[in-house]
């Protein structure tokens, strides 16, 4: 049988060094060796074109492949482009038969989800086999070459990366992440100005995912790649230098767009013509499109930055979030609104407009003001509020239009009104817990779970509140009430009846009682080279009342705790009044990138937590 080992050219790399030899590759790997580099190297090189006075960029790729086992194994690598870079060479350097096939990846009824495409080389090894692939990629304009990320793909012994910079281009190279490799940087200039930077890494084995890893921008060693500007024959070739110059780019597309406005205006006037205030009326559009345009998460266009028109995404009922935003924004401006676009990255993104590059954003939304303030709307989510700003976009700066200059802008980075709590009210006896209990979820909790059932049939929908209801714990026999309440403009309520199993033990005269579903969490790998995502910021709170019969007695209630860092608040309270008792647990989020550094403290305070509340107990005597 002929096993297959696939190369995709993602940013999910972790990379170690060692020294350079494939015993010790063998080594430091935690799995066989079966197909690896003898080297990688990587070659971008830049230039003037004179027609069209545009700074353009080449990137060569050359790998020296080995199948390291007696066995036939299948390979592949897919090299990715769009309408700014083409795939127009290949080497191969062997006996072998390989496949060389170009495609759509992403394709769905006809209907492109991402404007990438890709040449994909197949090939099968033959036991101890080696070849050499590579290829060469031209790009158009040098500012859609936006940064390299240090990802073999393969257990790699010597990992090259090489750019030529001409002494009349302005290019910065920025690094991130180089502590998560020992990467050596030589420069070298030549006598007519030009440079040549080179980075080396020596054995690099593929990290193979770690949980609740950050983002690849917030993980892997990378480089942003900043193509300034260029001086040829007397003439500056502007690149982007700063944010203006991004703006700039930006807002020509924009220009460049036939919105038809009366074609929407109609639409416009009928969904707020029952509306009296500002607030009423931009709500109702922003509803609107939320509901009945479907998105869909493709790129069309220039490269996946230009907007369709208003009217194409209202006649077709689809589009992407520039598609959707733009028709948001003319629907504002038909009945007088100055609604604009605005550029933004998620949060799952490092960079900002503190680094000028198109890699800082990867979302386009709605903005305008009322009552003096900006308002973000973001119809890419059915049930984002308009008093309320996506939680994924809080905290990041988002580029506001402004005819020819532009608006520099931060969202608002709170999470007061992030917040789920659940009520358990429960009775003691001898056997387990019973009662009632009841969750409300606000915010992005709630964003979160309306966006999980949406669509799904009605079994689904139950499965998912009774999960949510007992936090997981299958201990928790929930019986749903109907008294579920579910829409966007609400705080969403779920309710159930509760029995609670193996809540009780008895040893001897006494009765131990738990006072806390949670979980119990694993602590994580005290050996993994990355941080850890910790999930939404917010308050997650559970409060466990518990009535105890007249004729028991309260023996003993376990200390509170209270833990708190820059991430997080942790509080663990009990409250005794007469025979009810009340434990409540909150936990704050504040920040969502737990540093590497900062997990050894992490994971004592998860230890801390499953012993002083998963697994303590009340202890109860008759």
């Amino acid at each position: 049988m002929i096993k297959f080992f696939s190369l995709i050219l993602t940013f999910t790399i972790s990379i170690h060094s060692f020294c350079q030899s494939l015993d010790q590759l063998k080594k430091d790997s935690d799995s066989p060796i079966v197909i690896y580099n003898k080297s990688s190297e990587t070659k971008y090189s830049f230039s003037v074109d004179d027609k069209t006075k545009t700074i353009q960029a080449q990137e060569t790729k050359l790998d020296q492949i080995q199948n390291n086992t007696k066995e036939y194994l299948g390979y592949k690598n897919r090299v990715y482009y769009d309408d700014f870079s083409k795939v127009h060479k290949k080497t191969v350097l062997s006996k072998a038969t390989d496949s060389w096939n170009c495609f759509h990846p992403n394709e769905e009824d006809g209907i492109f989800i991402s404007g990438v495409e890709c040449c994909e080389m197949t090939k099968i090894l033959n036991p101890k086999q080696f070849f050499t692939f590579g290829y060469t990629q031209d790009y158009s304009d040098a500012k859609f070459l936006t940064s390299h990320y240090f990802n073999p793909g393969y257990p790699t012994l010597e990992y090259e990366v090489t750019f030529r910079i001409p002494n009349n281009i302005e290019i910065e190279l920025k690094e991130y992440n180089f502590d998560k490799a020992k990467i050596t940087k030589v420069i070298k200039e030549k006598g007519n100005g030009d440079k040549i930077i080179t980075y080396t890494v020596n054995n690099f084995i593929p990290f193979k995912g770690e949980k609740d890893m950050p983002g690849a921008s917030h993980s892997i060693p990378h480089i942003l790649i900043l193509t300034k500007y260029a001086n040829y024959k007397n003439e500056k070739i502007q690149g982007i230098e700063n944010v203006q110059d991004q703006y700039s780019w930006y807002a020509s597309l924009i220009k460049g767009m036939s919105n038809d406005k009366n074609s929407i205006k109609t639409k416009s006037l009928e969904l707020t013509k029952n509306k009296s205030t500002d607030a009423d009326k931009i709500e109702a559009l922003y509803s609107w499109v939320q509901k009945n345009i479907t998105y869909i998460a493709y790129e069309d266009g220039i490269a996946g930055f230009q907007p369709e028109s208003c009217q194409d995404v209202y006649q077709k009922k689809y589009g992407d979030c520039k598609g959707m935003a733009n028709l948001l924004k003319n629907m504002l401006n038909s009945i007088g609104y100055d609604a604009r676009l605005a550029w933004v990255g998620m949060n799952d993104l490092r960079h900002d407009y503190s680094t000028p590059s198109l890699s800082v954003d990867n979302h386009m939304i709605c903005t305008i003001q009322l009552n003096n303030k900006w308002t973000y709307l973001d119809a890419t989510g059915e049930f984002n509020k308009i008093d309320q700003s996506p939680y994924y976009l809080r905290g990041r700066q988002t580029l506001i239009e402004d005819g020819p200059k532009y608006i520099l802008n931060t969202i608002e980075d709170t999470w007061n009104d992030q917040e789920e709590k659940s009520v358990f009210s429960l009775t003691f006896s001898t056997s387990n817990l019973k009662g009632n209990v009841t969750k409300t979820i606000h915010g992005a909790y709630k964003q979160h779970l309306l966006t999980e059932i949406q669509g799904q049939p009605k079994d689904i929908k139950e499965l998912v509140f009774r999960s949510e209801l007992s936090q997981g714990n299958p201990n928790l026999d929930i019986s749903l009430t109907d008294k579920q309440v579910i829409n966007k403009e609400q705080p969403t309520t779920l309710n159930g009846e509760v029995t609670w199993n193996n809540s009780v033990s008895k040893f001897g005269d006494k009765y131990y009682v738990n006072f806390s579903p949670l979980m119990k969490q694993d602590p994580y790998d005290k050996d993994r080279t990355f941080g850890v995502l910790l999930g939404l910021k917010g308050i997650e709170k559970i409060v466990t009342q518990i009535k105890i019969p007249n004729d028991y007695k309260i023996n003993n209630l376990p200390e509170d705790i209270e833990i708190e860092n820059k991430y997080y608040h942790v509080s663990g309270k009990f409250k005794q009044n007469g025979q009810n008792i009340t434990f409540t647990f909150s936990k704050e989020t504040k920040l969502l990138n737990l540093d590497r550094k900062d997990l050894e403290q992490y994971n004592k305070d998860i230890k801390t937590i499953n012993e002083e509340i998963i697994d303590n107990r009340i202890i109860i005597t008759q």
